[in-house]
């Protein structure tokens, strides 16, 4: 079953949707050092999550934080690849657990939206926001053409 959440009042599930595509594309610009990924958190991680969360994020990091950052960006730079086969199957290399919901706005619009859970490791954090940009506009994946 996925979480149904009413979104605040004004907030659009349209925004929603544009600030995931933000935050997801953002991330891929971050530079493999903790301050980039501290800044990247705090202006365009945080706006993308919907429903209630604790800031600042609790996210366990490895000692390696540039070996983590390189790690997830190549993980999600591959799978977004792989979301423009008509077939899906990138969903099979997802982590058993993403942390999305469905979102409603005043207007009665559904969409998906990622939510925060305490101590999730970046990279299902990222996966997350991937899948719930594919669930809410899967035309700009399949309709594009594949990244070589």
């Amino acid at each position: 079953m996925i979480t149904i959440i009413t979104l605040p009042r004004g907030v659009t599930v349209g925004e929603v949707a544009r600030t995931t595509r933000r935050a997801l594309d953002a991330f891929g610009e971050v530079r493999p050092e903790r301050i980039s990924l501290e800044h990247w958190l705090t202006v365009w991680y945080r706006p993308s999550v919907v429903g209630t969360h604790q800031f600042p994020f609790a996210i366990p990091y490895e000692d390696d934080i540039p070996s983590m950052i390189q790690r997830v960006q190549s993980r999600v730079s591959t799978l977004s690849k792989q979301a423009r086969d008509p077939a899906g199957d990138f969903v099979e290399e997802l982590p058993t657990r993403v942390n999305i919901a469905r979102v409603r706005d005043a207007h009665g619009a559904l969409g998906f939206a990622h939510i925060d859970v305490p101590n999730t490791p970046l990279h299902e954090r990222v996966l997350a926001l991937l899948l719930a940009d594919f669930l809410s506009v899967p035309e700009q994946y399949i309709l594009s053409p594949a990244l070589i």
